[in-house]
């Protein structure tokens, strides 16, 4: 019933508009941390290497 209810004159009049900046900034940056660890993963692997082979 929800689905085929038609659209009232108040959801037309206001969209719901962008997300909020730190919330678009957080979703930016942790994609473009993804792409790094994708494109150079032997970074954070030698780091944990070192880390393993420490006393």
């Amino acid at each position: 019933r929800a689905f085929l209810r038609p659209v009232s004159a108040d959801a037309v009049a206001h969209p719901h508009g962008e997300a909020p900046l730190p919330i678009v900034l957080s979703l930016c940056i942790t994609a473009g941390g993804t792409l790094a660890l994708f494109f150079f993963p032997e970074v954070p692997l030698a780091l944990a290497q070192q880390m393993v082979m420490t006393p």
